[in-house]
């Protein structure tokens, strides 16, 4: 008989505690089901909330990590393609929504939002015991796609390219709830990931003129640039928010504001800061906040009701924004690998986990994107 594979996982014991690296059987795929070897997952800023207990409802121990691609390692019985028809073999990379559903309950046929949808599973969100499979997330040498309501998709992009799709459905998903307009001028908030790939979304939906605030370091704000901002404004070199918001004005038809805002930096303080960057009856798109990190003030005659904005929340990604987006990263029409400025191993989680803290560097480099080789440990 031969001898069970083992794989490792690095499992977080508690709410700011230790990522430990474990060994566990790795499960056997039934029909449906299938293991992938992991290839690149990347560090989202929800993993580093959930790190610091800002998401209710998660239970610990946990396997973080949804930001995942892998190899196919074993296919179960009855999996022979992907979404949109390829073949799946052993060894192919494939691309994974992490978020499953049944896409028949209310909120997706009737409130049309999947990704709020009661019966969802995701991938990197679920408490690592014993009495489940222990390769739930993309923190690990192999993950088990133990739910046969999982999608995935093939790709032949490099692993660590592929993992940067699920940050991008994001911005996606914020295109698609801002109705973006040919010619828009569009405010971005936000230099994080996120922030990035919801100003390349809005640029790739029809966006006339991008202005990009964030920060904190210039570094952040050139890559801004390179993906696509006609102006960038960072906010340690304008300290003051009625400096920025008349900054902004200035670089919008008749000085009004601009037809679109998406905030995506986080901060509860940049929500009123971007409303008043919104010109009357403008769209603001909320796509910061996945946990919770506090309230913030607005005023609902001026900011809101005064102006009839239009705003629109944006929660997660669904397999839509997967199967949209994936073509148009494949054409690499911008450097994308240029996002992605550090790679650790499991055993390096401890310390990667933490570089919000340490002024968003790690090993005295800034940090823009983190990606976790599970192959490393």
């Amino acid at each position: 008989m031969a001898k069970q594979k083992m794989g490792k996982v690095a499992v977080l014991d508690k709410i700011g505690g230790k990522f430990e690296v474990k060994e566990y059987p790795v499960p056997k795929p039934g029909p449906g089901q299938m293991v992938i070897k992991q290839a690149r997952c990347g560090i989202c800023g929800t993993d580093i909330h959930m790190y610091h207990g800002h998401m209710p409802g998660i239970v610990y121990p946990i396997v973080l990590g949804h930001e995942f691609v892998g190899w196919i390692e074993e296919l179960g019985e009855g999996v022979t393609q992907d979404y949109v028809g390829k073949p799946l073999k052993k060894g192919d990379l494939v691309i994974v929504p992490p978020g499953v559903t049944d896409y028949h309950d209310f909120f997706s046929v009737i409130a049309h939002t999947a990704t709020t949808s009661t019966s969802t599973f995701a991938y990197g969100f679920s408490a690592d015991a014993d009495k489940v499979t222990h390769f739930d997330g993309g923190y690990g040498e192999y993950v088990f796609l133990h739910d046969k309501r999982t999608n995935v998709l093939k790709t032949e992009l490099p692993p660590e390219i592929a993992a940067l799709t699920e940050p991008f459905c994001v911005g996606v998903h914020a295109a698609l709830r801002a109705k973006y307009k040919l010619g828009d001028t569009v405010v971005i908030q936000g230099t994080g990931a996120v922030g990035l790939f919801c100003q390349l979304a809005a640029k790739m939906a029809g966006a006339g003129r991008i202005i990009n605030v964030g920060g904190p370091s210039k570094t952040r704000m050139d890559m801004a640039k390179k993906f696509g901002a006609d102006v960038c404004i960072n906010i340690t070199e304008v300290k003051d928010a009625k400096e920025r918001v008349k900054m902004v004005k200035a670089e919008t038809r008749l000085g009004l504001g601009a037809d679109v805002v998406v905030e995506a930096s986080g901060f509860p303080p940049a929500i009123p800061e971007g409303l008043d960057m919104l010109r009357t009856s403008g769209t603001f798109c909320e796509v910061g906040h996945f946990t919770d990190v506090g309230p913030t003030t607005i005023n609902p005659f001026f900011q809101l009701c005064n102006k009839n904005v239009d705003l629109q929340g944006v929660w997660g990604d669904d397999l839509e924004h997967f199967v949209r987006i994936l073509p148009m990263i494949e054409q690499r029409a911008f450097p994308y690998e240029d996002l992605i400025t550090h790679t650790v191993g499991l055993n390096e989680l401890n310390k990667a986990i933490l570089f919000p803290a340490q002024g968003y560097k790690l090993d005295g480099r800034e940090v823009t994107k983190v990606m976790v080789d599970g192959s490393k440990y």
